[in-house]
């Protein structure tokens, strides 16, 4: 078994293929739950990266008014609700393909969120064909180097 784990392809290998272990996982809890973890960058904006209805939106908010009020970093959970920003009948999208996608959502005035939308599938599904790829590929052996005289 020590001889399987011999080299940097192997060991990289299992590493993909843990992360894309982990990633299924958020994948699946996506389903039933929204997680997301707040970045306050300014006085009026905002980051956010959100676990929701099988994708990862990125999210960036500009212009709202009360964000001070908040923490610099916040992370939550919740069953999914329909009235979140990320899944708001009103916005608009500026693009949508095969799930991946970015739309925009005015509220509160002047207030600006605009989301990212990237399908879990296009993260997992590589993270797997490499970590096989690395695992099970057959490293060449290297060529004897002839001196010459």
């Amino acid at each position: 078994m020590r001889e399987f784990f011999r080299g940097w392809r192997r060991k990289t290998g299992c590493v993909t293929l843990l992360v894309a272990c982990l990633l299924t996982g958020g994948w699946v809890r996506s389903l039933t739950r929204h997680d997301g973890i707040n970045y306050r960058t300014g006085q009026q904006s905002d980051q956010r990266l959100i676990s929701f209805q099988s994708a990862v939106h990125w999210c960036w908010l500009e212009g709202s008014a009360d964000l001070h009020l908040f923490p610099t970093i916040d992370w939550y959970s919740f069953p999914h609700a329909t009235n979140l920003m990320v899944n708001h009948p009103q916005r608009t999208w500026r693009w949508s393909y095969a799930g991946f996608g970015m739309h925009d959502f005015t509220y509160a005035g002047n207030a600006t969120f605009t989301v990212l939308v990237i399908p879990y599938w296009s993260i997992v599904l590589p993270l797997i064909v490499l970590s096989a790829w690395l695992l099970f590929s057959k490293s060449r052996p290297q060529k004897e180097e002839r001196s010459s005289r």
